[in-house]
């Protein structure tokens, strides 16, 4: 079993306000356009190391007395600057120097004039407090009053969460399945407070479920739908959300090639997230009705797998031939968004490893969001823009549906076409989204994970949907 972060784990990075009496790094975070106008031993250190400003660039030099040692670090463009550069900014300096290490950092003082103070502070804190950061002591120079406490008090959280859902996707898939991920869920929900559900196979044949039921069966470890829920007293309105949670994806009878099938552990990032962002909501204290839906399967080429060319039954009785069993996310998360639109939420939000098709649109860096209401989909990347992750949106454009047809079910799990497939993969789930229900889908399988012996998993989608559900809770 994965061990999960405990709450008292942030106190092994501790963030301060102001000066931490006598640091061993003093970090200077220095903008473009600051950058010519340095005096002293910073335009002395900038000569000699060709220290640019350029974000992320560092340089270090020992105090004139000895006592610590005094680094620049690159901020870009102060016109550029925005919460996700701080943060990486924040986090590439976390790891410097031994452990134990203490830092007194201006980074949230220089940002504030371009992106808030509370965002400045927000972002520095989080970045900080990445894993590079465990068992080390930061002071944000400048700050303080019981707002900023509030601030950094929410950064430990959401830098918690974040963790916590690099940790599930980077775990290796012989210790994450759809059992083991389901056991995570009950302890996260049992200390948490949240209410939980746990379908296994039996129940979701009777309850109906045949698209989650067809892509696990292939694999020894059976599907499970878990459902957790955080219900306040007082809430102000009901979201759903729902994440797609392949713990790994051999693409079935479809089976991936060699090159392929490497890092295949990654198609439960959006399950992740949603677990993840689940794991701190009570202690934020989001006021708004959650319910969240991870429906976990391994996608394995067994001796019972599905076919290519079964038709199977969902929960709201739409029929699906399989063409392709390695596009099994949009298949398993028919039920799923089904079973979550039943509840009739004010606004239905899903997350998924979906297609690389959307990675060819908009890079590896951002996720596409499409969705069937202008409103929901206008708050999701507005949260995503607040929280420092790139988001885009792609048209959901109802004139490539027929691509989908089947001449022997109500609708096709592939799409015929090699185009426009971020596309088709939206317009198939939304067949699955109650009438009436707000609805936004983000595609994040190119920001979710960086490939190479350095990459892993990233914990995309955590912050956004804190956020999100913030934000809503707010009105």
């Amino acid at each position: 079993m994965i061990d999960l972060p405990r709450p008292d784990d942030r106190d092994a990075c501790t963030v301060v306000l102001g000066s931490l009496g006598t640091p061993d790094f003093v970090v200077h975070g220095i903008t473009l356009e600051q950058r010519p106008a340095l005096t002293g031993w910073q335009a002395r250190l900038a000569a000699v190391d060709g220290f640019d400003a350029q974000l992320g660039s560092y340089s270090s030099t020992l105090s004139s007395d000895g006592s610590h040692v005094d680094a620049l670090v690159g901020l870009g463009s102060l016109d550029l600057l925005d919460v996700e550069r701080v943060r990486i900014v924040a986090s590439s300096i976390a790891g410097r120097g031994a452990a134990g290490i203490t830092i007194d950092t201006d980074l949230a003082a220089v940002a504030g004039p371009a992106i808030g103070r509370a965002h400045a502070l927000g972002a520095v804190a989080e970045g900080l407090r990445d894993r590079l950061g465990r068992g080390r002591a930061y002071g944000l120079v400048g700050s303080g009053g019981d707002e900023d406490v509030k601030v950094l008090d929410r950064a430990a959280l959401v830098a918690e969460a974040a963790e916590l859902g690099r940790r599930l996707v980077d775990a290796p898939p012989n210790v994450i399945n759809p059992l083991t991920l389901a056991e995570v869920a009950s302890t996260i929900a049992a200390r948490e407070g949240l209410d939980i559900e746990i379908i296994g196979p039996d129940q979701l044949e009777a309850e109906s479920m045949g698209g989650l039921l067809a892509i696990g069966k292939g694999s020894d470890v059976g599907p499970r739908l878990v459902g957790l829920h955080h219900r306040p007293r007082g809430a102000r309105g009901h979201v759903a959300l729902v994440g797609k949670g392949i713990t790994f994806d051999s693409g079935g009878l479809s089976l991936k090639d060699p090159e392929g099938i490497v890092d295949m552990k990654l198609d439960m990032a959006g399950a992740a997230a949603v677990l993840a962002a689940m794991s701190v909501l009570p202690r934020l204290g989001v006021g708004v009705a959650v319910s969240a839906w991870l429906p976990l399967a391994e996608n394995m080429p067994g001796a019972s797998a599905a076919r290519v060319g079964d038709v199977v039954t969902t929960r709201n009785g739409t029929t699906i031939e399989i063409r392709n069993t390695d596009f099994e996310g949009r298949v398993v998360m028919a039920d799923a968004l089904a079973r979550a639109s039943e509840d009739r939420p004010d606004l239905l939000v899903d997350l998924a490893t979906l297609t690389h098709a959307c990675t060819i649109a908009l890079g590896d860096d951002i996720a596409g969001v499409l969705g069937n209401d202008a409103a929901a989909v206008g708050t999701v990347v507005a949260a995503a823009d607040l929280a420092g992750e790139a988001v885009w949106e792609l048209p959901l454009a109802r004139r490539y549906s027929g691509r989908l047809s089947s001449t022997v079910a109500d609708v096709s799990n592939h799409p015929g076409n090699a185009t426009g497939r971020a596309i088709t993969a939206a317009l198939f789930l939304e067949r699955f989204v109650g009438e009436g229900v707000p609805w936004a889908h983000l595609d994040l399988v190119g920001p979710a994970w960086r490939p190479g012996p350095d990459g892993g998993a990233t914990g995309f989608g955590v912050r956004t949907l804190l956020r999100l559900l913030e934000d809503v809770a707010l009105g």
